[in-house]
Parts: C-alpha cells; structure tokens; sequence
C-alpha cells in the first residue's frame, strides 16, 4: 500500500508573501477615485482581512510619521539614515 501527503488547501493556494511584494500589492490595489473596505482588499489581494488591516495601519502610521533620508557620505559606500523630528502617530481611530 503507498500513501500520499496531504497538503491542507490554504497552505495549497497561499505561499507567505515578501514584505516587500505585500505593500507593493496593497498599495496598487486601493482605487484612487473610490473606497474599499479591509474584506474587499484582502480579497483582491489573496490575503487574511486580519493581515491587510495589520498592514494598512502600519502603512497609514509610517506616512504620517517622521521623514526618513537616505544620506551618503562622501567617499562612502554605506547609506546613513537620519530621520525628522517628530514621533509616529497613534493607530486610526474609527
């Protein structure tokens, strides 16, 4: 008698993501001349609701925040970072 591994569905269709490729998609998903809600994106991107809101706030705290700048010294290979004033703002309130 042979056996065959059985491979839950989710893990099936769904590969983890790069954190890169996340923001990327989250951000080209949003229309720009309407709204969508957290299930409609998570969906349109093929993702958990929880892990797109987890992400939606992140991404909605890191622009109001503080300015980030790539700086290179001269003579340098490396980047130094240096950042603006200022702290990241609470969650979004609903």
């Amino acid at each position: 008698m042979s056996y065959i591994e059985v491979v839950p569905e989710a893990k099936k269709k769904r590969g983890r993501k790069s954190v890169e490729s996340l923001v990327e998609t989250i951000l080209q998903e949003i229309p720009t001349s309407n709204v969508i809600n957290v299930l409609q994106l998570s969906e349109s991107i093929n993702c958990s609701w929880r892990t797109t809101e987890k992400w939606l706030n992140l991404i909605w705290r890191i622009q109001r925040g503080p300015k980030i700048f790539a700086l290179k010294q001269e003579g340098g290979k490396r980047l130094v970072w240096q950042k603006e004033r200022g702290s990241l703002p609470d969650k979004p309130t609903s």
